[in-house]
């Protein structure tokens, strides 16, 4: 045995390796992302909405009866915008990393010239996101 064909070897085993981990990191990221998706946004959404609605019935009533509290309404109200900035935040991630996936699925397929264009999608849609994430 030659050292080019022992580092051959050493070379398509650190790609198995590397490809095991990959396929790991994709599992836990599809069972992540199935989560959020159908169990904690939807969730959310509720969540929101429903203090929204409670919120603005309960503004006037604390406006006449107590007005000293109207701040913490007023702080309420913000936490509420707060919880949708981050659902549509969550969204737009997952919207990207759906993207990033297809993308490397197509690549996978060898559809290169969808992978490639996929891909510079989801570079120009992670660049927006990291300038206004919301």
């Amino acid at each position: 045995m030659g050292f080019f064909h022992k580092f051959g070897k050493k070379l398509h085993k650190f790609g198995q390796k590397v490809e095991k981990g990959v396929h790991a990191v994709a599992k836990v990221g599809g069972k992540l992302e199935h989560f959020v998706e159908k169990k904690a946004l939807p969730i959310a959404k509720a969540v929101s909405k429903g203090l929204d609605v409670g919120l603005k019935i309960a503004t006037p009533v604390v406006g006449m009866v107590a007005p000293e509290f109207l701040p913490a309404v007023v702080g309420a109200e913000k936490v509420v915008g707060g919880i949708r900035k981050g659902i549509k935040a969550t969204e737009k991630g997952l919207k990207l990393g759906k993207q990033v996936a297809k993308a490397g699925k197509d690549l996978a397929g060898g559809n290169i010239v969808g992978g490639i264009s996929g891909g510079v999608k989801a570079y120009k849609q992670t660049q927006e996101m990291s300038k206004n994430p919301f």
